[in-house]
């Protein structure tokens, strides 16, 4: 029975990985043919399939592992993505879900448990977990609280639904270069291969976003 179980786990753990290869070279390439929508739109629905794979092996590998911190982290990133999507559809005059509320609700509790984990971390004086912990929770109640705000008050087909696909599927992207700095790069001290792709990337993503914003409105 135990032989069985490893086995499962070390199943699970390959597709985790794959998947999460799999978005993170997808959501470049989405990335970069963003101009080209029939392209992007290809590599953007590889991308969010991916990370459907990598949300629930993760948090079967999470909770298993008793990992509770990677399972709040899971929940984050896959409701990036999850955001990034159902932008699009409401922009195209869906309408908004309970279950999208559910969602972001799903993230807030994620958020105030890492900021406990902080709190737990400080008592402790493992300072880089107090930060990192801070930060993602602290990240994860903002985006749940916004996404609430969202889901209640902006209307169907209002382009602000385009820049919240593009700001959470760019969110989404970050997530993965995280995961892949966490695990690839093990070398870094644990603050810099945490946040350091936000603070690299973010900026850049911001950037693009811009541009393309100034591109369409003809600046």
């Amino acid at each position: 029975m135990q032989s069985i179980l490893s086995f499962s786990i070390d199943v699970l753990r390959f597709f985790h990985i794959a998947a999460g290869s799999i978005a993170l070279l997808s959501g470049i390439i989405a990335l970069g043919v963003f101009q080209k929508v029939n392209y992007h739109r290809r590599f953007g629905k590889v991308f969010f399939n991916a990370m459907v794979i990598v949300f629930i092996t993760a948090v079967v590998l999470a909770t298993y592992r008793g990992f509770e911190f990677l399972l709040c982290i899971a929940f984050l990133s896959f409701f990036n993505a999850y955001r990034g999507v159902r932008a699009m559809q409401i922009l195209k005059g869906g309408r908004v879900l309970w279950f999208d509320q559910v969602a972001a609700a799903a993230v807030l509790l994620t958020g105030a448990y890492m900021l406990y984990l902080s709190a737990l971390a400080a008592h402790g004086e493992k300072w880089s977990a107090v930060i990192v912990f801070a930060v993602f929770g602290t990240l994860s109640i903002y985006l749940a609280i916004s996404s609430m705000r969202e889901f209640k008050g902006v209307s169907s087909k209002d382009p602000y639904w385009f820049r919240v696909h593009r700001a959470s599927m760019g969110g989404a992207l970050i997530a993965t270069i995280t995961a892949f700095s966490v695990t690839a790069l093990s070398f870094l001290p644990d603050l810099i291969a945490w946040l350091g792709p936000s603070i690299v990337f973010s900026p850049i993503l911001a950037l693009i976003i811009r541009k393309s914003e100034a591109r369409r409105a003809g600046v």
